[in-house]
């Protein structure tokens, strides 16, 4: 007997289902927030009261199973295939594979080797590689569900901190000119993420522009003061250089030194509790 289709799943992005291969309609906004929220769950049963916690809110629902039940068999007959959904342990069950949050997943791991062996042209090539499974806001399509504003921001949080790693790695090869015209697009997004600021600054510096990196500097300084009651803390680049720039003289490097004892360890990237990987939801 041959095996059932796999059922995929893609999150990093509106999403995208597929059946063995072939594209799959599902076009009730609850039956595909149900989809994937099982679909994240990796095959574990997640209870009734989660799932409605994840789906509606907090709210006090009147018979939650009953209308659970009632989205499942639409989701089953939307599915074409109703054994990939199933019932157990008094909670629901989906056979599916959410293929891009898995092959990002595979290819960020890539890159926490090549961080931590202090390799940043493999470094950025696997960032590259993880990145370029999102298709735009991760669930932009479900985000009036509850669960999937929390977890499409941690998933984006976590393509953000992959797009900081992979501009550490070109200021790393010496491609400042270019690191600097996306972290400053990207900067203007993010006011408040450290990092990517003492980041930019240093670009700007390694380009000669002595002026611009400590005027981005003092308004991260001010920022930080004024939105969070803090002052930055010390930061490095891969290649061990402080993104704080030296006075104006000596002038700037053109082409900086790296030295392999002053790169500093790889670290997980991903958002979250400690050990917890985008796409884990708590409570299943």
């Amino acid at each position: 007997m041959p095996p059932e289709p796999l059922l995929e799943v893609g999150v990093l992005g509106p999403l995208v289902v597929r059946l063995g291969g072939t594209p799959l309609s599902v076009d009730r906004p609850l039956e595909r927030a149900l989809l994937v929220r099982l679909a994240l769950a990796g095959g574990m049963s997640v209870p009734d009261s989660r799932v409605a916690v994840d789906l509606w809110g907090d709210v006090d629902l009147a018979r939650p199973t009953e209308r659970l039940r009632v989205l499942a068999s639409r989701l089953r007959a939307a599915l074409e295939l109703p054994s990939l959904l199933t019932r157990s342990n008094g909670g629901y069950a989906l056979a599916a594979r959410v293929t891009d949050l898995t092959e990002a997943r595979l290819a960020a791991e890539q890159m926490h080797a090549a961080v931590r062996s202090g390799e940043p042209a493999l470094v950025r090539t696997a960032a590259r590689g993880a990145l370029s499974h999102w298709r735009g806001p991760s669930l932009a399509d479900l985000r009036t569900v509850p669960y999937a504003v929390a977890e499409g921001e941690q998933l984006d949080a976590w393509r953000l901190a992959l797009q900081v790693e992979l501009l550490d790695a070109d200021l790393a090869l010496g491609h400042a000119a270019e690191a600097a015209r996306e972290l400053e697009a990207l900067a203007a997004e993010n006011p408040l993420h450290e990092r990517l600021w003492c980041l930019l600054a240093l670009s700007l510096y390694r380009t000669g522009r002595q002026a611009d990196a400590l005027s981005r500097l003092s308004k991260l300084r001010t920022r930080l003061a004024d939105d969070l009651g803090v002052n930055p803390a010390p930061r490095h680049s891969r290649d061990g250089a402080t993104p704080t720039p030296p006075r104006p003289n000596p002038p700037p490097q053109t082409n900086p030194t790296h030295s392999a004892d002053g790169r500093r360890t790889g670290r997980r990237l991903i958002p979250g509790a400690a050990g917890r990987q985008p796409g884990h939801r708590r409570g299943v």
